[in-house]
């Protein structure tokens, strides 16, 4: 019966460690979209002239470098998380909540962007 929980602590510690890697890449590349993205769109809108929304000039009127250390902060936090909580559970739970996160802040992040284009469009075609 230990060799069972041994087998099975010792599967969700790689788990842990698998999905962390997952997050840790996914995170960066987050971040790199978001800080090569934001202000090229930004800077369009602007050019046309375009009324944004709440949500998009929220995410778009805040420092890119505002963003870099938010996921720099977070990347840190998941690399302590797993040195430092034993549980390997409690570690896997929540590599499992950033990044379902990171999936969230994407199609948040990619709706906002695109929205207003998809309105300008609509509003081009008329009635």
């Amino acid at each position: 019966m230990k060799d069972v929980k041994a087998q099975s602590g010792t599967m969700i510690a790689i788990m842990s460690i698998a999905l962390l890697a997952i997050d840790v890449v996914g995170l960066i590349v987050l971040c790199g979209a978001t800080f090569l993205t934001g202000r090229p769109f930004l800077k369009m809108f602007q050019e046309m002239d375009m009324q944004l929304s709440g949500a998009t000039q929220m995410l778009l009127l805040i420092p890119p470098a505002a963003y870099v250390g938010v996921f720099l902060l977070l990347i840190i936090f998941l690399v302590l998380k797993e040195i430092l909580i034993p549980a390997k559970t409690v570690t896997l739970m929540i590599n499992l909540v950033v990044g379902w996160g990171a999936v969230a802040y994407l199609i948040v992040y990619v709706t906002a962007l695109f929205l207003p284009m998809i309105e300008l469009m609509t509003n081009m075609q008329g009635p």
